[in-house]
């Protein structure tokens, strides 16, 4: 029994002299850092702002309308080897007709011109790259 209380008092202890001398809890950031994440939070915020503004304009919904089944109605298609099917398509909808689905369309020199000056936005060729 006095085994045991000593090895209770003896953890306990431990316990109490690990809480005290522990760096536990909140750490003071530095003027430094603070100046530095408050650069960065600037420097994301302003592209949030120039990504939204691409989305609302150089990203457009198009309806899109499917026309025949493929079986009974739709368009005639001949393949590079000759023969022929009955297929569907998809056209843009006309004014009045419900759209089936819509799709984006993507303006191209938009999106080039409203990248540039992103962070790590490199426009090459077609693609635009984020280099890390």
């Amino acid at each position: 029994m006095k085994r045991l209380l000593a090895l209770v008092a003896t953890a306990g202890l431990a316990v109490g002299l690990y809480a005290t001398t522990a760096g536990g809890g909140q750490q003071a950031v530095t003027p430094g850092q603070f100046a530095a994440l408050k650069k960065q939070v600037a420097k994301i915020q302003k592209d949030v702002t120039a990504l939204k503004y691409v989305v609302d304009s150089c990203i457009v919904p198009i309806g899109i309308v499917q026309f025949g089944d493929g079986q009974t109605a739709g368009y005639h298609y001949k393949n590079p080897d000759g023969s022929e099917i009955l297929t569907t398509a998809l056209d843009a909808a006309q004014q009045g007709q419900q759209p089936d689905v819509l799709m984006a369309t993507i303006d191209s020199k938009c999106i080039n011109a409203n990248l540039r000056g992103l962070a790590g936005v490199k426009l090459t060729g077609h693609h635009a790259t984020r280099s890390r």
